[in-house]
């Protein structure tokens, strides 16, 4: 038996999860609760931790303190920022991921290490299943605290990181599995909700069923393979 961890952070992004696989609560803290349950000789723990690089921390860190894990996915969603051809709705295979946030102005030993970017394998790179969406490997994302929905602040990114997404959560969780040698059991699966222009807010919530529903497609396959 694999023990297979997903880490979300919306309610209605693990709900899905939670439905398809009917998942248990399992443990609750202050505001992370996280869910069990087996699925073909498989065994899956997903932790809920809402929003925000330091909730995903935090919890990426109780999962890996509390529960055996064989595999680390991450499965959320994400803007696109991308020249490439990404369409809303569309799922995003993540092998690097760069942090903004980090800046300091003299230097210091541990300022590469914090600042670098994270690699990972990609351990799903054929997918055979029904779809009418893309699946986009090899993409570049960025992690950041805010919530994109300028075309002004699209521009600076791209010209500094040069992302294909942009999300809140991957890279600390991509950073605490470092510290424990999990990197090469790690997935990032980003459904692609919006392309960060000012109707951002309003696509998120409008396509938020159908780009999960997209992601448990890729993560049932992962699951099953």
């Amino acid at each position: 038996m694999k023990i297979f961890s997903i880490i979300t952070a919306m309610a209605e992004e693990a709900e899905l999860i939670i439905k398809k696989y009917a998942l248990k609560k399992d443990k609750t803290l202050q505001n992370i609760t996280t869910f069990v349950g087996d699925y073909k000789k498989n065994e899956i723990v997903l932790v809920l931790t809402w929003l925000w690089k330091i909730q995903a921390s935090i919890w990426t860190t109780f999962l890996l303190e509390n529960y055996k894990v064989d595999y680390l996915v991450n499965i959320w969603l994400a803007w696109n920022v991308s020249d490439k051809n990404i369409k809303i709705w569309d799922i995003v295979i993540l092998d690097r991921c760069f942090q903004h946030d980090f800046s300091i102005s003299f230097p210091w030993d541990h300022d590469l290490y914090a600042r670098q970017s994270i690699m990972i394998d990609n351990m799903i790179k054929d997918i055979d299943i029904d779809r009418d969406f893309d699946i986009i490997h090899w993409c570049i994302n960025l992690t950041w605290d805010q919530f994109i929905e300028d075309t002004k602040t699209i521009k600076w990114l791209k010209e500094r990181f040069s992302p294909d997404t942009v999300d809140m959560e991957a890279y600390a969780i991509l950073s605490v599995a470092r510290e424990y040698n999990k990197l090469d059991k790690c997935l990032v699966i980003k459904a692609i909700s919006d392309s960060a222009t000012e109707d951002a807010k309003d696509n998120l919530f409008k396509n938020i069923t159908l780009a999960m529903n997209n992601s448990i497609k890729v993560l049932d396959y992962f699951l099953t393979n």
